[in-house]
């Protein structure tokens, strides 16, 4: 069989790991597999993939198209939009051109897309020898312009694998002719595992001197979309400090903006000005990506998930827990589907910075809470999230795709 992935982006994010899970988890399911993929940008990702003993290959997208997102998508933008139109247009006829042309080299037998603006491009031009299976991270419903693409695209020969219920429904909604199967994420419990707490590595990081070993160390590590929450964490961290003014506390925000969308993401500046603006910035330190995710998990006693409820499944919840940390993570969207409040992480509703606050406040001055969180965790990711169930559920999704969907 011979599949070829297609990801718009080459960086280090939740999609592009969740795509170096599959690579590993189909070589190991099948080593006869034939795995390719085709990035639409340059970056580091390329190397990751090699280390698989999967074969990568660039067709970057022109700078017009990149920068196309829909995030922060309004009536001005539009009309900006309109104008640059045919321009546009032109450069995507030349790119899908191309594109046609490349996968018509490959002629794969699977086409997997891993991002919204692959989705399109597959599902238009890759049909004619291929079957796509398209992955949905997103909620599309809530995208302004590529749910109707999609919708207008996706026939009953398109699979769509679902990250979670939440992804499955919505997709069954906006996309009624395809045919929706749910596979959860997984991740690799022998990489992210637990390990010695290097709390003077995280905090040399981010400039910071090494916290005194009663103060409890809160991360947040995820790209810098606006949806991910580094606000709100910042907001509530605030809270927390004006509740209990001694509290002996740091919070790390780790990553930084990876993708090339315009307006969807925080600058770092952004969030440093807040920071100052509430008066924490003292407590707050900033780290750029780390590519080793496990050893910041390691090194920090509690992990926050605090996105906007738009969480399609919440990765770094579950890698995370399978540390053996205490998670707050919100329980909307996808990411509620990952633990059971109370039990394996707590939870906190969408945009409830004072139910964040008090969750901070409650794992700092518990730690044996902190501790029973993550066993509890730990083998709850185990049963559920262990990365060599994946193989064999993508398999059986290509599979189902290339009998046209019959059993």
């Amino acid at each position: 069989m011979r599949v070829l992935f297609v990801n718009p982006a080459a960086g280090l994010g939740g999609a592009e790991r969740c795509l170096l899970d599959m690579l590993a988890a189909l070589g190991s399911a099948r080593p006869g597999i034939e795995r390719r993929v085709l990035l639409l940008s340059h970056g580091p990702l390329c190397e990751q993939i090699a280390a698989l003993g999967a074969e990568a290959s660039v067709l970057p997208l022109p700078a017009a198209l990149r920068g196309l997102g829909e995030s922060r998508l309004d009536g001005r933008s539009l009309a900006a939009l309109a104008l640059r139109s045919p321009r546009l247009a032109a450069e995507a006829a030349a790119y899908a051109r191309s594109f046609r042309c490349r996968v018509d080299e490959l002629r794969p037998d699977i086409v997997h897309s891993n991002g919204i603006k692959a989705h399109v491009l597959c599902t238009a031009l890759a049909r004619q020898h291929s079957r796509v299976v398209v992955h949905m991270h997103d909620f599309l419903g809530r995208r302004r312009l590529s749910r109707y693409a999609l919708r207008a695209l996706c026939a009953s020969d398109v699979s769509v694998v679902a990250v979670s219920k939440a992804i499955a429904l919505d997709c069954a909604q906006v996309l009624p002719r395809a045919r929706v199967e749910l596979v959860y994420n997984a991740i690799d419990p022998s990489y992210f595992c637990p390990g010695h707490a290097e709390r003077a590595w995280l905090s040399s990081l981010a400039g910071m001197k090494a916290p005194d070993p009663g103060v409890t160390t809160f991360v947040l590590a995820a790209s810098y979309a606006r949806w991910k929450g580094q606000d709100l964490l910042l907001r509530a961290v605030a809270r927390a400090l004006s509740r209990e003014p001694r509290l002996a506390a740091r919070w790390y925000i780790v990553g930084g903006p990876i993708y090339e969308t315009s307006g969807g993401e925080f600058s770092c500046d952004e969030l440093r000005s807040l920071a100052r603006e509430l008066r924490i910035d003292g407590q707050v330190g900033f780290v750029p990506f780390v590519e080793d995710v496990a050893r910041v998990f390691r090194s920090a006693d509690v992990v926050v998930n605090a996105s906007d409820g738009r969480e399609a499944f919440g990765r770094t919840i579950v890698e995370a827990m399978a540390c053996e940390k205490a998670v707050i993570a919100c329980t909307a969207g996808g990411a509620g589907e990952l633990f059971e409040h109370g039990l394996t992480a707590l939870g906190f509703g969408a945009g409830d910075e004072d139910a964040l606050s008090a969750a901070m406040l409650r794992v700092a001055g518990d730690p044996e809470l902190r501790r029973s969180l993550g066993r509890a965790a730990r083998a709850h990711v185990l049963e559920r999230f262990d990365r060599r169930r994946l193989g064999s559920e993508l398999l059986g999704v290509y599979e189902h795709s290339l009998r046209g969907g019959r059993p």
